[in-house]
Protein backbone atom coordinates (compact mmCIF):
# COMPACT_ATOMS: atom_id res chain seq x y z
CA UNK A 1 0.00 0.00 0.00
CA UNK A 2 2.68 2.16 0.90
CA UNK A 3 4.78 1.09 -2.23
CA UNK A 4 1.39 2.43 -4.51
CA UNK A 5 0.82 5.25 -2.38
CA UNK A 6 4.53 6.70 -3.64
CA UNK A 7 4.49 5.89 -7.22
CA UNK A 8 0.47 7.64 -6.90
CA UNK A 9 2.42 10.72 -5.32
CA UNK A 10 5.74 10.72 -8.49
CA UNK A 11 2.46 10.60 -10.66
CA UNK A 12 0.91 13.72 -9.19
CA UNK A 13 4.05 15.50 -8.64
CA UNK A 14 5.45 14.76 -12.27
CA UNK A 15 1.32 15.90 -13.82
CA UNK A 16 1.62 19.51 -12.14
CA UNK A 17 4.84 20.22 -13.01
CA UNK A 18 4.21 19.25 -16.68
CA UNK A 19 1.25 21.54 -16.41
CA UNK A 20 3.05 24.05 -15.21
CA UNK A 21 6.00 24.00 -17.59
CA UNK A 22 2.99 23.23 -20.40
CA UNK A 23 1.43 27.00 -18.87
CA UNK A 24 4.61 28.50 -19.03
CA UNK A 25 5.55 27.96 -22.08
CA UNK A 26 1.90 28.95 -23.16
CA UNK A 27 2.25 32.05 -21.90
CA UNK A 28 6.30 33.06 -22.97
CA UNK A 29 5.87 32.00 -26.34
CA UNK A 30 2.18 34.02 -26.90
CA UNK A 31 3.15 36.20 -30.23
CA UNK A 32 2.20 39.69 -29.89
CA UNK A 33 -0.74 42.20 -31.46
CA UNK A 34 -0.16 43.42 -35.35
CA UNK A 35 -1.63 47.16 -36.09
CA UNK A 36 -1.83 48.33 -39.04
CA UNK A 37 -1.45 52.40 -39.85
CA UNK A 38 -3.39 53.29 -42.83
CA UNK A 39 -2.91 57.04 -45.05
CA UNK A 40 -4.28 59.99 -42.85
CA UNK A 41 -3.49 58.07 -39.16
CA UNK A 42 -0.98 58.96 -36.96
CA UNK A 43 1.84 56.20 -36.56
CA UNK A 44 3.28 57.58 -32.83
CA UNK A 45 -0.97 57.10 -32.29
CA UNK A 46 -0.47 53.20 -32.45
CA UNK A 47 2.94 53.11 -30.85
CA UNK A 48 1.15 54.58 -28.00
CA UNK A 49 -1.74 52.32 -28.33
CA UNK A 50 0.70 49.04 -28.55
CA UNK A 51 2.12 46.74 -26.15
CA UNK A 52 5.60 45.57 -26.10
CA UNK A 53 6.41 42.76 -28.54
CA UNK A 54 3.70 44.22 -30.77
CA UNK A 55 3.95 44.92 -34.86
CA UNK A 56 2.88 48.31 -36.53
CA UNK A 57 2.98 48.08 -40.36
CA UNK A 58 2.61 50.98 -41.80
CA UNK A 59 0.73 51.03 -45.41
CA UNK A 60 2.01 52.80 -48.51
CA UNK A 61 2.03 56.77 -48.40
CA UNK A 62 3.62 59.99 -46.97
CA UNK A 63 3.54 60.73 -43.33
CA UNK A 64 4.28 63.59 -41.58
CA UNK A 65 5.71 62.95 -38.11
CA UNK A 66 8.08 62.54 -35.11
CA UNK A 67 8.08 59.16 -33.85
CA UNK A 68 8.93 58.57 -30.58
CA UNK A 69 9.41 54.80 -29.67
CA UNK A 70 9.91 54.29 -25.71
CA UNK A 71 9.01 50.32 -25.99
CA UNK A 72 9.78 47.16 -27.38
CA UNK A 73 8.03 47.02 -30.54
CA UNK A 74 8.55 46.20 -34.22
CA UNK A 75 7.32 48.88 -36.74
CA UNK A 76 7.82 48.23 -40.85
CA UNK A 77 6.36 49.30 -44.12
CA UNK A 78 3.87 47.23 -45.41
CA UNK A 79 5.56 47.06 -49.08
CA UNK A 80 8.86 48.69 -48.67
CA UNK A 81 11.32 51.92 -48.49
CA UNK A 82 10.06 53.55 -51.42
CA UNK A 83 6.42 53.31 -50.63
CA UNK A 84 6.42 54.62 -47.78
CA UNK A 85 8.35 58.11 -46.75
CA UNK A 86 7.85 59.57 -43.00
CA UNK A 87 8.67 63.08 -43.17
CA UNK A 88 9.93 65.31 -39.99
CA UNK A 89 7.02 67.34 -38.56
CA UNK A 90 9.35 69.03 -36.66
CA UNK A 91 12.79 69.14 -38.48
CA UNK A 92 14.51 70.05 -35.58
CA UNK A 93 13.37 66.64 -33.98
CA UNK A 94 14.86 63.23 -34.84
CA UNK A 95 12.10 61.26 -37.50
CA UNK A 96 12.39 57.94 -35.10
CA UNK A 97 13.77 58.50 -31.63
CA UNK A 98 14.19 54.98 -29.86
CA UNK A 99 15.03 54.72 -26.23
CA UNK A 100 13.84 51.12 -25.54
CA UNK A 101 16.04 47.76 -26.54
CA UNK A 102 14.86 45.36 -28.87
CA UNK A 103 13.13 48.12 -31.27
CA UNK A 104 13.47 46.98 -35.29
CA UNK A 105 12.65 49.42 -37.64
CA UNK A 106 12.33 47.83 -41.06
CA UNK A 107 11.42 49.64 -44.74
CA UNK A 108 11.04 53.10 -45.07
CA UNK A 109 12.46 56.29 -46.30
CA UNK A 110 13.12 58.94 -43.64
CA UNK A 111 13.68 62.93 -44.21
CA UNK A 112 13.26 66.11 -43.49
CA UNK A 113 15.24 66.32 -40.21
CA UNK A 114 17.45 68.81 -41.68
CA UNK A 115 18.19 69.72 -37.87
CA UNK A 116 18.30 66.50 -36.51
CA UNK A 117 18.38 63.24 -36.87
CA UNK A 118 16.34 60.55 -39.87
CA UNK A 119 16.96 57.85 -36.90
CA UNK A 120 18.41 58.33 -33.33
CA UNK A 121 19.26 55.05 -30.88
CA UNK A 122 19.88 56.66 -27.30
CA UNK A 123 21.06 54.12 -24.83
CA UNK A 124 19.77 51.56 -26.58
CA UNK A 125 20.92 47.83 -27.38
CA UNK A 126 19.50 44.84 -29.93
CA UNK A 127 17.75 47.11 -31.71
CA UNK A 128 17.80 45.91 -35.79
CA UNK A 129 17.28 49.05 -38.39
CA UNK A 130 17.24 47.35 -42.06
CA UNK A 131 16.33 48.22 -45.57
CA UNK A 132 16.13 51.96 -44.55
CA UNK A 133 16.47 55.35 -46.96
CA UNK A 134 17.49 58.15 -45.07
CA UNK A 135 18.16 61.59 -46.85
CA UNK A 136 18.18 65.09 -46.13
CA UNK A 137 18.46 64.96 -42.54
CA UNK A 138 21.72 66.17 -40.28
CA UNK A 139 22.41 63.15 -39.30
CA UNK A 140 21.00 59.44 -41.09
CA UNK A 141 21.34 57.46 -38.70
CA UNK A 142 22.79 58.24 -34.79
CA UNK A 143 23.86 56.44 -32.22
CA UNK A 144 24.46 57.33 -28.57
CA UNK A 145 25.88 55.12 -25.90
CA UNK A 146 24.12 52.26 -27.60
CA UNK A 147 25.30 48.50 -28.05
CA UNK A 148 25.22 45.10 -29.37
CA UNK A 149 22.80 47.10 -32.31
CA UNK A 150 22.68 46.02 -36.30
CA UNK A 151 22.05 48.85 -39.40
CA UNK A 152 22.20 46.78 -42.52
CA UNK A 153 20.79 47.41 -46.19
CA UNK A 154 20.14 51.06 -45.77
CA UNK A 155 20.40 53.83 -48.19
CA UNK A 156 22.26 56.49 -46.45
CA UNK A 157 22.46 59.71 -48.73
CA UNK A 158 22.77 63.35 -48.95
CA UNK A 159 22.82 63.77 -45.28
CA UNK A 160 25.49 66.15 -43.20
CA UNK A 161 26.97 62.52 -41.19
CA UNK A 162 25.56 59.56 -42.88
CA UNK A 163 25.76 56.74 -39.79
CA UNK A 164 26.98 58.83 -36.63
CA UNK A 165 28.11 56.77 -33.61
CA UNK A 166 28.50 59.39 -31.17
CA UNK A 167 29.78 58.32 -27.71
CA UNK A 168 30.23 54.88 -26.20
CA UNK A 169 29.11 52.78 -28.72
CA UNK A 170 30.21 49.31 -28.44
CA UNK A 171 29.32 45.99 -30.52
CA UNK A 172 27.30 47.66 -33.39
CA UNK A 173 26.79 46.11 -36.67
CA UNK A 174 26.83 48.25 -39.80
CA UNK A 175 27.09 46.38 -42.59
CA UNK A 176 25.96 45.66 -46.63
CA UNK A 177 25.24 49.85 -46.41
CA UNK A 178 25.50 51.55 -49.43
CA UNK A 179 26.70 55.48 -47.97
CA UNK A 180 27.16 58.09 -50.72
CA UNK A 181 27.11 61.76 -51.14
CA UNK A 182 27.04 62.85 -47.34
CA UNK A 183 29.70 64.85 -45.69
CA UNK A 184 30.93 62.40 -43.80
CA UNK A 185 30.20 58.64 -44.42
CA UNK A 186 30.19 56.62 -41.37
CA UNK A 187 31.51 58.88 -38.13
CA UNK A 188 32.62 57.06 -35.00
CA UNK A 189 33.41 59.22 -32.05
CA UNK A 190 34.94 57.37 -28.64
CA UNK A 191 33.64 53.84 -29.60
CA UNK A 192 34.90 50.88 -30.42
CA UNK A 193 34.55 47.17 -31.01
CA UNK A 194 32.18 47.84 -34.08
CA UNK A 195 31.97 45.75 -37.05
CA UNK A 196 32.00 47.97 -39.94
CA UNK A 197 31.70 45.18 -43.36
CA UNK A 198 30.28 45.20 -46.98
CA UNK A 199 28.87 48.41 -47.12
CA UNK A 200 29.38 50.87 -50.17
CA UNK A 201 30.92 54.39 -49.14
CA UNK A 202 31.17 56.51 -51.92
CA UNK A 203 31.15 59.51 -53.16
CA UNK A 204 31.43 61.27 -49.78
CA UNK A 205 32.09 65.09 -49.64
CA UNK A 206 34.61 64.79 -47.19
CA UNK A 207 35.80 61.27 -45.18
CA UNK A 208 34.54 57.69 -46.14
CA UNK A 209 34.93 56.71 -42.67
CA UNK A 210 36.13 58.83 -39.70
CA UNK A 211 37.32 57.54 -36.63
CA UNK A 212 37.98 59.78 -34.02
CA UNK A 213 39.71 58.40 -30.35
CA UNK A 214 37.92 55.20 -31.85
CA UNK A 215 41.21 53.41 -32.38
CA UNK A 216 40.02 50.62 -29.42
CA UNK A 217 38.93 47.12 -32.15
CA UNK A 218 36.62 48.42 -34.51
CA UNK A 219 36.80 46.17 -37.10
CA UNK A 220 36.64 47.83 -41.10
CA UNK A 221 36.76 45.05 -43.57
CA UNK A 222 35.47 44.14 -47.41
CA UNK A 223 34.07 48.17 -47.77
CA UNK A 224 34.00 49.66 -51.49
CA UNK A 225 35.29 53.08 -50.21
CA UNK A 226 35.67 55.05 -53.12
CA UNK A 227 35.80 58.75 -54.73
CA UNK A 228 35.43 60.74 -50.78
CA UNK A 229 37.85 63.27 -50.45
CA UNK A 230 39.23 60.89 -47.77
CA UNK A 231 38.82 57.11 -47.54
CA UNK A 232 39.45 56.49 -43.83
CA UNK A 233 41.12 59.14 -40.92
CA UNK A 234 42.15 58.02 -37.56
CA UNK A 235 42.21 60.97 -35.20
CA UNK A 236 42.65 62.09 -31.59
CA UNK A 237 40.54 64.47 -30.28
CA UNK A 238 40.52 66.40 -26.58
CA UNK A 239 37.35 68.08 -26.81
CA UNK A 240 33.83 66.71 -27.50
CA UNK A 241 31.61 67.62 -30.44
CA UNK A 242 28.07 67.49 -29.97
CA UNK A 243 25.41 65.04 -30.85
CA UNK A 244 23.85 66.11 -33.44
CA UNK A 245 19.77 66.55 -32.80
Amino acid sequence: MKSERREYGKVLVFAVLFATLALGVSVGCASGTTHYVNPGESIQAAVDAADPGDTIIVRDGIYSENINVDEQLTIQSENGSENCIIQAANSNYPVFAITADCVNIKGFTVEGATGSTGIRLSTVDHCTITNIITLNNTVGIQLYASSYNYISNSSISNNDDGIYLFHLNNYNTLTNNKVSNNYNGIYLYYSGNNDISNNDISNNYWRGIYLVSSSLYNSISNNNISNNFCGIRFCLLYTSPSPRD
